[in-house]
């Protein structure tokens, strides 16, 4: 109930601003956060449940395509951070606040009066988060921390909860310990694809047409991406995965922005029914 509160609060609010007591920014604003926070606990409840599954594991196979396919070694990589602790730090406010950077973009857009794009940015951000999560049902992994092995000396030298933040939880509903879901408790548990990708270029995206946020998102979104490996125990495959995602994410918003008759010519299918009539 107290996680969820926000939702309906925003539902409301978005209700009542957008049809009883017109108030665009406030509606636009509120709508746009009830989508992303029921998105968001959605896709985490759907990928913390599957794992009571037992689906079997896939890190042998996406560390195998990062050793042989892209020749990187992640563990590598966290031991050259931990060595640099202003980085480590630095990259750490980055990860664990990129999620967070979907709310100075709502309220960007809505306080220039572009409702569609902040609609849009919510549409997006609903659809590559709850494609994550569903695809984690089939994917499930422990990350690379955990399944590479990573010296306690370098874990220490990283900002906590790096790599192993999401393993309580992780460990938890696959062995069965754990069976009840609490909102307020959720972590990242999703390893592949990478929701964070989407975190990190959505922003980018939605502010295209101002050179000089694209540009300054831009940054923090390569930051974002680097970060994943050695703060969020990522496997390399899991930031293209993620790109993946987004890119669907973006193409349907981008697809459904035409008109009606154009979207269903597009899938080679005439418009259902007239809406001149």
């Amino acid at each position: 109930m107290v996680a969820g509160a926000p939702i309906l609060v925003a539902a409301a609010l978005a209700f009542y601003c957008g049809s009883l007591r017109p108030l665009p920014f406030v509606a636009s604003v509120c709508h746009a956060m009830a989508v992303v926070l029921a998105s968001g606990f959605l896709a985490g409840t759907i990928a913390t449940a599957a794992l009571s599954l037992g689906v079997p594991l896939v890190d042998d196979r996406l560390a195998a395509i990062d050793t042989a396919l892209l020749g990187v070694d992640t563990i590598t990589l966290a031991e050259a951070v931990s060595r640099n602790p202003a980085i480590a730090v630095v990259l750490g406010i980055v990860y664990f606040l990129s999620t967070a950077l979907v709310v100075p973009i709502v309220l960007l857009l809505a306080r220039q009066r572009r409702y569609e794009r902040v609609a849009e940015t919510a549409f997006v951000f609903a659809v590559t988060v709850l494609i994550c999560g569903m695809v984690s049902i089939a994917t499930p992994a422990i990350g690379t921390f955990a399944h590479l092995g990573i010296d306690a000396t370098v874990l220490n030298s990283l900002p906590a909860g790096s790599g192993i933040y999401h393993l309580e939880q992780f460990i938890g509903f696959r062995s069965g310990t754990r069976t009840v879901i609490d909102w307020t408790e959720l972590t990242g548990v999703i390893t592949f694809p990478s929701f964070h990708v989407s975190f990190a270029l959505i922003p980018v995206w939605a502010t295209r047409d101002s050179p000089r946020l694209a540009t300054l998102f831009a940054g923090l979104a390569v930051l974002t991406l680097v970060s994943a490996i050695p703060i969020g125990g990522h496997y390399v495959i899991d930031l293209i995965g993620g790109g993946i995602v987004t890119a669907v994410g973006i193409a349907t918003a981008g697809w459904l922005r035409r008109s009606p008759a154009e979207a269903w010519r597009s899938v080679g299918l005439a418009q259902p029914f007239d809406t001149a009539r």
